[in-house]
């Protein structure tokens, strides 16, 4: 996995735009269409064994610390979007999901494992990129130091 991460993109590197599906197949421009200044992206796969529904609950939360600068969004990959809908519907999860069904999206931002997460600034620098299984109290904290200085990068 450190080897993996070596290819990580850099923080303050730019990256994106991104174009993913909702679930009804609507197309989403990231970070550009967001309404907040930060984005986050949360990549997953459907799989109940994985511990996912641990790391969904935490984007959910970290998306009600700050939802005026902060949008997450969850992005299922490697499915369609039917599948995508009713495995997020069946579950009872909020956070708004997004599909990247060819996996593109993922592996031009290294997320060669999942879960990965990433927050981006609206202008498309990368603000901060998760280590593997990272405590979500560190997550935490990290994404709430970004938002309180306006982001990370230089």
């Amino acid at each position: 996995i450190r080897q993996v991460m070596k290819n990580d993109p850099k923080i303050g590197s730019a990256v994106g735009p991104f174009t993913l599906q909702t679930p009804d197949r609507r197309t989403v421009e990231l970070p550009a269409d967001s309404d907040t200044a930060f984005v986050g992206l949360l990549f997953v796969q459907d799989c109940p064994s994985c511990g996912v529904r641990s790391d969904i609950e935490a984007a959910q939360k970290l998306q009600d610390m700050a939802p005026d600068k902060l949008r997450v969004y969850v992005v299922m990959v490697g499915t369609d979007s039917a599948t995508a809908a009713a495995y997020w519907s069946a579950q009872g999860f909020r956070a708004p999901l997004l599909v990247d069904a060819d996996g593109a999206v993922a592996k031009s931002m290294n997320a060669l494992f999942l879960p990965r997460g990433y927050v981006l600034h609206r202008s498309g620098r990368l603000e901060y990129v998760t280590r593997y299984r990272e405590p979500h109290e560190l997550v935490f904290a990290q994404v709430t130091r970004i938002l309180e200085a306006g982001g990370s990068a230089p």
